[in-house]
């Protein structure tokens, strides 16, 4: 449904090129706004798969530790079974809204263009579930999951540089720290954003550059953002016993 929706509201120009100008050049102004659909439903499908699912079976989680289930055991496996799921609804939800729109026929990384999106929106997803299984591991019951969820969604979404406005002061400054930032970095590159929507901005114009180094720079980061998210939730779960 989630993907159905934002397909309706995404442009038709989708991730491509674009339409030619009064100056004969291709631009498609409306990536930007594709690209922050892609990273809100994917930013909230992973959060809502794992935000609550450590809270609500800390009492079965907390039996079964003392007959001798370690904590990293229990963690691994929500990884594992939440990561497949997780991985599964962000590709249907991609495909949904990229089907039949287009996109750029070569990635940076990978020969294809579609399969590069489609590996940074799993990487991002996957990430968010990283940090939905931590926040999920402080909580102390299950009804403040969603209040927690609406504003981390929103936060990631704001922080990402995929809304135009403002982005400095200490906006700037907090940005890096949410795996949306990193991962609008490597759409960008990927896309050619900065070509294709004319922008001008020189912060945008240096943090978007087209290349590998970008986007491999925002996957690792991304990668290295899941690793902390689930180092600190085994660490939290070792703590409360």
């Amino acid at each position: 449904m989630i993907g159905l929706i934002c397909y309706a509201t995404a442009g038709e120009l989708g991730l491509g090129p674009g339409v030619p100008a009064k100056n004969g050049v291709l631009v498609n102004l409306i990536a930007r706004s594709n690209l922050m659909i892609l990273i809100l439903g994917t930013v909230f499908i992973g959060l809502s798969t794992a935000i609550q699912e450590i809270i609500k079976e800390d009492p079965i989680r907390l039996r079964e530790k003392s007959v001798g289930i370690r904590s990293g055991t229990y963690l691994i496996s929500k990884v594992l079974v939440l990561g497949m799921i997780t991985t599964l609804q962000t590709l249907i939800f991609t495909s949904i809204v990229l089907f039949n729109r287009p996109v750029p026929l070569m990635g940076l990384q990978f020969g294809n263009g579609y399969f590069e999106i489609l590996s940074l929106t799993v990487l991002l997803g996957f990430s968010s579930m990283c940090l939905g299984l931590l926040v999920s591991s402080v909580l102390s019951s299950t009804e403040q999951a969603m209040p927690i969820l609406v504003g981390l969604t929103m936060t990631e979404v704001v922080l990402s540089g995929a809304l135009p406005g403002k982005n400095e002061g200490f906006i700037a400054l907090i940005s890096p720290l949410v795996p949306s930032y990193w991962s609008m970095n490597s759409f960008a590159a990927t896309v050619d954003l900065v070509k294709i929507s004319t922008i001008s901005d020189p912060d945008l114009v240096e943090r978007w550059q087209p290349t590998l180094e970008t986007m491999s720079q925002g996957a690792l980061t991304v990668t290295g953002m899941s690793i902390l998210f689930l180092t600190g939730c085994f660490l939290v779960l070792v703590k409360k016993g």
